[in-house]
């Protein structure tokens, strides 16, 4: 709401309070100048949401998830950034929390949801094997939990003719834990559209085992924050064989994020995880520019032997894969 913002009037005490507000109840901040900044521009930004979504402003990116064994393409996340006029490219984490705040994010959602289903629908004939691709988008909790998600997401499939089965949709740990009776119903109404469905960031939040096993899960994320302790810290390897153990008990897959380092590879690759992505490999791009990397020509390489024909599992990895790397 703008008018429950503080405007560049507010006294000290009032942005103050607005900031000890947003931190969580039972909170006391001392004013800083630093607060005042921070919320001009978070009022400059609420103005100019709605407008970029008008303007076309924003844009998609993608980021590849790649087989760890060969390091083949195994899929691309969608994240969006934005080409602000004056501030240049924004990323998400400057603007995201504030089209939430502001009630712009389903809007931003669906726009998301739209262009990347389009763009990966039309770019992947490029590639061989293309048709099992998997196309991942995080979704916001406040666009699920409006209760049209499903609706997007059928109009979508229908408009941009992508197979629901080559949809993951992310959602974040505490979102789906948070008011989890009426997010088993929503949950149950995509999974009837048949795309798959990932719980983000896994392992952060709150999961309980019983609403664990009740939600149509298809994969787990492990949270970047695993994968940088494997190498480096004594309880690294417990954390992420604990999420990837009980994928494989609940009958779901596992994908690792925020790989930086080859040692992190070959910790999951021991302890069961074949799927990834992180800076290691590549950061987002254009889906052009992917066409031209060695992940795409590794798939393609791939695709073309019999391996490369093997069953897919929901992640969209080859179930053979690793046992042909050597010979790739």
């Amino acid at each position: 709401d703008l008018h429950s913002f503080p405007t560049r009037r507010s006294s000290d005490l009032h942005i103050a309070m607005y900031f000890a507000k947003t931190a969580g109840k039972n909170r006391f901040l001392a004013f800083e100048p630093a607060m005042q900044e921070m919320l001009q521009e978070k009022t400059r930004l609420v103005a100019d949401i709605a407008r970029a979504i008008a303007n076309e402003e924003f844009f998609v990116e993608y980021q590849p998830i790649v087989d760890l064994g060969t390091q083949s393409l195994l899929g691309v996340e969608a994240l969006v950034r934005w080409r602000h006029p004056e501030l240049g490219v924004v990323m998400p984490g400057r603007f995201i929390h504030i089209a939430e705040e502001c009630g712009q994010i389903v809007k931003l959602g669906r726009w998301v949801l739209s262009r990347a289903c389009r763009e990966v629908r039309a770019w992947r004939s490029s590639v061989a094997g293309g048709e099992q691709l998997r196309l991942a988008i995080n979704i916001s909790g406040r666009h699920l939990q409006n209760g049209d998600l499903a609706r997007d997401i059928a109009q979508t499939l229908e408009e941009s003719g992508l197979e629901p089965g080559n949809l993951v949709i992310e959602l974040t740990e505490s979102t789906i834990m948070h008011n989890t009776e009426a997010n088993l119903a929503w949950l149950q109404q995509l999974k009837a559209l048949g795309v798959r469905l990932a719980i983000d960031d896994f392992g952060t939040g709150y999961s309980s085992l019983s609403y664990l096993h009740r939600f149509p899960i298809d994969i787990l994320k492990i949270d970047r924050s695993f994968v940088a302790r494997l190498t480096n810290s004594s309880t690294g390897p417990g954390l992420a064989r604990a999420v990837i153990t009980l994928s494989e008990t609940l009958g779901l897959d596992t994908v690792a994020e925020g790989i930086e380092f080859e040692p992190q590879v070959d910790a999951l690759l021991k302890l069961g995880c074949v799927a990834g992505q992180g800076f290691l490999f590549a950061k987002s791009g254009t889906l052009a520019e992917l066409s031209k990397s060695r992940f795409v020509a590794k798939r393609n390489q791939l695709w073309n032997s019999k391996a490369g024909r093997e069953h897919l599992s929901p992640t969209g990895r080859f179930r053979a894969l690793r046992s042909v790397a050597g010979a790739a």
